[in-house]
């Protein structure tokens, strides 16, 4: 009988953890792990939000690294603008998923220091 292949859902921003991302990635392919990560999602006609909930609902677990930069959001509606990263978090907690947060200290070598409004800045911490 062939064994259940497991998979892990890989969240952190791409400019400065980038390098995590992908260390990440082969650490579970390693462990025989399907890491699923944003630079293989194909086209989806579906909403970010409805396509990241169906991602993460078939995933196992949630790994997030976090860092210091907010990133890409969506368009802000009514409420608090989240970060797609943020968003992630937010999906894995709503669907009861194991989520696993690695936290950035100030002296982690970051791949790009990413420029951002001071306003996002704050959003992220």
């Amino acid at each position: 009988m062939p064994s259940q292949v497991r998979s892990v859902f890989v969240s952190g921003t791409t400019h400065d953890l980038a390098s995590y991302r992908q260390a990440v990635s082969r650490i579970l392919l390693t462990a025989e792990v399907l890491p699923v990560v944003q630079e293989y999602f194909a086209p989806d006609h579906r909403t970010i939000a409805d396509l990241l909930r169906g991602k993460i609902r078939r995933c196992d677990a949630v790994i997030c690294l976090v860092g210091f930069v907010f990133g890409a959001a969506p368009s802000r509606s009514n409420g608090e603008q989240r970060s797609y990263t943020q968003m992630e978090l937010d999906i894995a907690r709503d669907l009861n998923k194991p989520v696993y947060l690695f936290l950035a200290s100030e002296a982690c070598p970051f791949d790009q220091v990413a420029s951002e409004l001071e306003e996002l800045r704050q959003l992220q911490l």
